[in-house]
């Protein structure tokens, strides 16, 4: 799917014309080529699935009238940018949904009190070869601006080895490392579930980082060529 950039003659656009469906959402207008619904059911998009079912759950039946406001408030507050530039705003129940999601599969506790801040700052992060007991492997570093006031939690996720033909990767993504870093200005070291180290390919790093409050980071990628 892609956003688009609408002009003075066309304002708006919806529906689907010689193959391309137009539509619009919070993040502003989008386009893409029809095709026929599919559903693979794979198990992580399964997880996902029911992990916004147990807080769309949530946000109705456990969260007080207070909590909601406040998250009301907060995505008042909290701008995001799409690809485009446009800046754009998220109901207080999908910033909820947003940050809990991401969180759940940090392996994070939920965070039903809305946080101060709901975007976390990306770090500068790396990741570079290294020989270390006697066989190359993949080493990360995260370097933070300062030394946070809450615990910072940095989540890992990897491909499987691919051909450096390969410019980007889509997933499907392996669960790696949940970092804490506590009065700490970063960290580097090894990521411990990483494959044998196999020459002349391509491995790509998914990143997220949260605190203790629920402020959430959008991803990162990364990528090495073995």
């Amino acid at each position: 799917m892609a956003l688009i950039s609408l002009g003075p003659i066309v304002g708006q656009a919806r529906g689907a014309v010689g193959g391309v469906v137009f539509s619009h959402s919070r993040s502003g207008p989008t386009a893409r080529a029809w095709t026929k619904p599919t559903n693979p059911a794979t198990p992580a998009q399964g997880a996902v699935r029911g992990i916004h079912g147990t807080l769309h759950s949530r946000w109705r039946d456990v969260l007080t009238n207070t909590q909601r406001v406040e998250w009301n408030d907060l995505a008042d507050l909290t701008t995001f940018t799409n690809r485009l530039g446009n800046q754009h705003h998220l109901s207080g129940q999908q910033l909820y949904i947003r940050n809990n999601a991401a969180l759940s599969l940090m392996t994070r506790p939920l965070v039903d009190d809305a946080p101060e801040r709901a975007v976390y700052p990306m770090p500068t992060f790396s990741f570079f070869k290294f020989f270390w007991a006697g066989q190359w492997t993949v080493w990360a570093t995260v370097s933070l601006s300062d030394i946070p006031a809450t615990t910072t939690y940095a989540a890992f996720w990897q491909s499987a080895f691919l051909g450096q033909q390969r410019y980007k990767c889509e997933g499907p993504w392996t669960f790696v490392a949940l970092w804490p870093f506590l009065a700490s200005a970063g960290r580097s070291m090894k990521l411990d579930t990483t494959p044998t180290f196999t020459a002349d390919r391509r491995i790509f790093f998914r990143l997220r980082f949260a605190d203790s409050t629920g402020a959430v980071s959008s991803l990162a990628y990364g990528q090495l060529d073995t």
